[in-house]
């Protein structure tokens, strides 16, 4: 197995949720991977290991690892194990943000205690029956279940950052919520104090891409959600309020991202671009 961790982008849109209530019927080794977004290994029946920046964890039927954002992790996962791998998306988080008032969520590594877990299996095994059937709304208000059974019995953790991890922490927190404003590398960079070329390898090296594709990223996604969600605004209006400074750059990036393009209350995106191609030709004519 490669020792380099791979970065799983496909796990950090903000609405992702994997569950899976899984029978193994063959030994395996996943590849080492991060993300964004915390995962929790839920062992219901034999055993299996996890190992979590470097060190192994023996997780046992009725016990439960939780992997925070952006460890570096892999699974050793014996035939005949029964586990409940859980995979959150940031969007899921925001009610136990409110609650607990932290912004930087993160449980202790190993809960062990079976009776305490035993509701919370519960919780998790009702959800996975039902997921297949479920809405955003209701997969919320499962997740919010969850997670607030492993708050009231375990409460959160605090997680000990080295000085590079949590200024790249930091600046994902900033490009979160500042996705409409100019957002250059030089500018986090001096931000946060490092070097332009330092920040960059040391940017890549954790989140798997370069900063300028991050950022265009985190602002396709927040453009599509918005999309779908407030039917009273244009794509060309939320493209410039995402951040995107042309509507071929939105396009281009919405097309990588998704593998087509954007449809807002059924109309295709030929007709918006056809609009905003005419509205183009007035200006060019009003203003010649």
């Amino acid at each position: 197995m490669s020792k380099e961790a791979i970065y799983e982008s496909v796990s950090d849109v903000p609405d992702y949720i994997y569950l899976e209530h899984e029978y193994i019927d063959k030994t395996w080794i996943s590849r080492a991977h991060y993300h964004n977004s915390i995962e929790f290994s839920v062992c219901v029946a034999g055993t299996h290991r996890v190992y979590i920046n470097g060190t192994m964890y023996a997780i046992e039927a009725g016990e439960i690892a939780c992997i925070n954002s952006f460890d570096v992790h892999y699974f050793d996962i014996r035939k005949g194990t029964e586990v409940l791998p859980i995979l959150i998306g940031k969007q899921y988080l925001k009610d136990l943000q409110r609650v607990s008032g932290k912004e930087d969520i993160s449980f202790p590594v190993l809960m062990q205690d079976k009776t305490k877990n035993a509701k919370v299996i519960e919780i998790l095994l009702q959800w996975s029956n039902q997921k297949a059937d479920c809405s955003k709304l209701q997969h919320q208000g499962h997740a919010d279940l969850f997670l607030g059974e492993l708050y009231k019995q375990y409460g959160l953790a605090e997680r000990k950052w080295s000085d590079a991890n949590r200024a790249v922490i930091d600046i994902l927190q900033y490009i979160r919520h500042n996705l409409g404003a100019t957002l250059t590398l030089d500018d986090a960079a001096y931000r946060i104090g490092y070097s332009k070329n330092h920040f960059a390898k040391l940017f890549r090296d954790a989140v798997g891409q370069p900063f300028r594709e991050y950022v265009s990223t985190q602002r396709v996604e927040r453009a599509k959600e918005l999309i779908e969600q407030d039917t009273s605004r244009t794509i060309v209006d939320i493209a410039f309020t995402c951040g995107f400074d042309s509507m071929a750059t939105f396009y281009r990036a919405y097309m990588k991202r998704y593998g087509e393009l954007p449809r807002k209350g059924g109309v295709s995106f030929y007709k918006h671009l056809s609009v905003f191609y005419a509205a183009c030709m007035i200006n060019r004519v009003i203003f010649r």
